[in-house]
């Protein structure tokens, strides 16, 4: 299987009850995600393959082939709508395993975690009709603008970095920062993050992640 072609599809799978509502998400993916995600033309000429573990048809262990689509796939569309526990769980395996090509989605009337709440969502509508093609041309556009700028965007994998890049200085303010973002205290989250660039304002890493927190703060 040639894994640089697919985008693998995190989300909840049949009819889910959502804050009171239900939801078919396999006609979600089948009318918004797909078609969004086989539109995406890759850098390198081809085009991108919308995969979700239920839908191939060969004779395989279904948690090996998860694994394989989160490690080695070129992309992962993410729907965090629901708060679906394994769709969370896959996120956190992706986030570890790749610096970038991951973005995340949710219906747009739905909340967002606040542990994940500095990472930018992008919202979309399956309903009525009428929103559906202008969700799939913000899908393919999404996914589009990220392969080609290829920028970082896993949060695990900047903190990681950036503790291995300076050790416990480093991890301590890190831990700090992340314990005052848990408290919504994005002040002091800041001024750690500056504190860290401060003991070594080359890492890049730790730039981007004071970026999207003054970012939160409309700074």
């Amino acid at each position: 299987m040639d894994y640089s072609k697919i985008c693998f599809v995190i989300m909840p799978f049949g009819l889910r009850n959502v804050e009171g509502k239900e939801i078919d998400f396999d006609k979600i993916y089948q009318n918004v995600f797909e078609p969004a995600i086989n539109a995406v033309l890759l850098p390198e000429g081809g085009c991108l393959q919308a995969k979700r573990t239920d839908k191939d048809y060969f004779s395989a262990n279904i948690d090996t082939e998860m694994f394989q689509y989160l490690e080695y796939s070129r992309f992962a569309l993410v729907d965090i709508t629901g708060l679906n526990a394994n769709v969370f769980y896959e996120l956190g395996v992706r986030h570890h395993g790749n610096q970038s090509g991951t973005a995340i989605f949710r219906q747009a009337d739905k909340v967002i975690p606040f542990d994940i709440s500095h990472i930018k969502a992008f919202p979309y509508e399956f309903e009525p009709v009428a929103q559906v093609q202008a969700s799939r041309m913000l899908i393919t556009e999404v996914l589009t603008e990220s392969l080609v700028y290829n920028r970082i965007d896993s949060p695990v994998q900047v903190a990681l970095a950036a503790q291995r890049l300076q050790g416990y200085p480093i991890e301590q303010l890190l831990i700090a920062a992340t314990n005052a973002l848990r408290n919504q205290d994005l002040t002091t989250a800041i001024n750690k993050y500056r504190h860290a660039i401060q003991i070594n304002g080359n890492n890049p890493l730790l730039h981007i992640e004071l970026g999207l927190l003054l970012k939160r703060q409309d700074q």
